[in-house]
């Protein structure tokens, strides 16, 4: 069986594609009825498979990858991405050049390519900060997009700013009323 080679999306760009297709973050957000954003203008431009896809596939990998941000804890977060590694048959293998040994990961289907660099994504991301606590869901009480936390003090809640301030802003009047 033939396997195809398979780079990881930026981190950024999952958070998009899960924010931007799937069915939860756009039903939170009122978007239903809207469009789904051009890859380009989220980040996603350049990728073959993603500009692609349909609408209906990005969705799938969308829903798939927003369960195990929605994790409620390590164990179910691990759980989660081990049956998704094992669902889209990621194989890792090394590759050697002089001194140097790579890691090359491979899929045997390429129809789940997006799925399967999703996947990767977070994969590498935990590798690389392995606090599944930086990886999660908008505390705000009426939204559910992702976030991936970059920030030094790793203490991030909500997926933008926005919410943070209309959050804040909430709090802050709730408090002065009599």
């Amino acid at each position: 069986m033939q396997k195809w080679q398979l780079a990881p999306l930026p981190i950024e760009g999952v958070v998009a594609l899960v924010n931007g297709w799937g069915d939860k973050p756009r039903q939170s957000s009122g978007e239903n009825e809207e469009p789904y954003p051009v890859p380009d203008t989220v980040g996603l431009g350049g990728n073959a498979a993603i500009e692609a896809a349909t609408a209906a596939e990005l969705v799938e990998v969308a829903n798939r990858i927003h369960s195990v941000f929605a994790s409620s804890d390590a164990s179910e977060f691990a759980r989660l991405l081990e049956h998704l590694v094992e669902d889209v048959g990621l194989t890792l293998r090394f590759a050697t050049a002089g001194e140097e040994v790579r890691e090359i990961w491979t899929i045997g289907d390429p129809s789940r390519k997006i799925l399967a660099a999703a996947t990767l994504s977070l994969v590498h991301r935990l590798r690389d900060v392995p606090d599944v606590r930086r990886l999660g869901v908008c505390t705000a009480d009426d939204c559910v997009d992702v976030f991936a936390d970059a920030s030094p003090a790793g203490r991030r809640r909500y997926c933008t700013v926005t919410c943070q301030n209309r959050i804040r802003a909430r709090t802050y009047r709730a408090s002065r009323r009599p």
